[in-house]
């Protein structure tokens, strides 16, 4: 890495959020260490197993780990990566998934991408299909999943902090919204590239065609629909189009769950109960 690509990468925290499941966080730190001016780890209350994982990283490669005693969810996690890296004086945060890996040269391809696209407060990494890495234009995006999100701090101070009410699921949506929103424009690296486990697919037939579908637990449907209601309820007047697609999209996805889901009447009963507490007003975490 050459003088001035090793200073543009030391302007760059990483937070990683991790809940459980060590080993995929091992690889996920190895592949960003060498990539970023720092890591930091907040763990939202994984078992014991997973945070022996998180100390051995932190005396081998140098990791700063932040410790929650519970799961607080993605919002409270993220934000307070965000602190550090306020009080340290980085210019941008990368958000990662504990389940996702930067490619070798992913942060320096979304800061190259930074330097093209100046007005562009937030770079995005291209998510890699069936294990192939390509190299595609960079272009302008309505929205950006949380993992792999290059974020300039100066925007998040504009913006504000990510929505820790959401708990999980519609937390990047949310935020996307409140960046366009502000002027800000999001922008993909064609060439940054995210291997990112987006649920379980499971390739099921229906009449003889054979159909990918995305499996996610009864709870983390819950966590989607309500959400979903929040952000209709808060940027309707402001994003009309997008929220109309990403509707139209959710009642697809009930009927995929009715089709194919093995767990269809426990998905559907959470969905329900994800929709009234919406009209409840209860937000965080799920309580049974």
């Amino acid at each position: 890495m050459l003088a001035n690509e090793n200073l543009m990468s030391k302007s760059v925290l990483a937070v990683v959020v991790s809940f459980n499941d060590g080993a995929a966080l091992i690889k996920t730190v190895n592949a960003l260490v060498n990539q970023v001016g720092k890591v930091v780890i907040v763990d939202n209350g994984s078992r014991p197993e997973t945070r022996s994982c998180i100390a051995e990283l932190e005396a081998t490669l140098g990791i700063a780990p932040v410790y929650l005693h519970e799961n607080m969810g993605i919002g409270v996690a993220l934000n307070i990566g965000v602190s550090i890296a306020c009080k340290e004086h980085f210019d941008w945060v990368l958000t990662m998934d504990q389940d996702s890996i930067a490619a070798p040269q992913m942060v320096l391809e979304m800061l190259m991408c930074a330097e093209k696209c100046q007005d562009a407060a937030v770079i995005c990494a291209s998510l890699v299909a069936d294990g192939i890495e390509k190299r595609n234009k960079d272009k302008v995006v309505t929205s950006a999943i949380t993992s792999g999100n290059l974020v300039k701090v100066s925007c998040l101070q504009f913006v504000g902090d990510y929505n820790e009410r959401y708990f999980i699921d519609s937390v990047d949506f949310e935020f996307s919204l409140r960046v366009r929103n502000a002027g800000y424009r999001i922008v993909k690296c064609g060439s940054a590239n995210l291997h990112h486990r987006l649920g379980e697919i499971r390739v099921v037939s229906l009449m003889g065609y054979k159909y990918r579908y995305t499996l996610h637990s009864p709870l983390r449907r819950y966590y989607m629909y309500r959400n979903h209601l929040y952000l209709v309820v808060e940027f309707w007047s402001t994003n009309p189009a997008f929220l109309m697609k990403k509707t139209i999209i959710a009642f697809c996805g009930i009927v995929e769950i009715v089709i194919f889901d093995p767990q269809r009447w426990v998905n559907i009963k959470m969905i329900g109960r994800g929709i009234a507490d919406c009209f409840k007003s209860r937000d965080g975490k799920y309580a049974s």
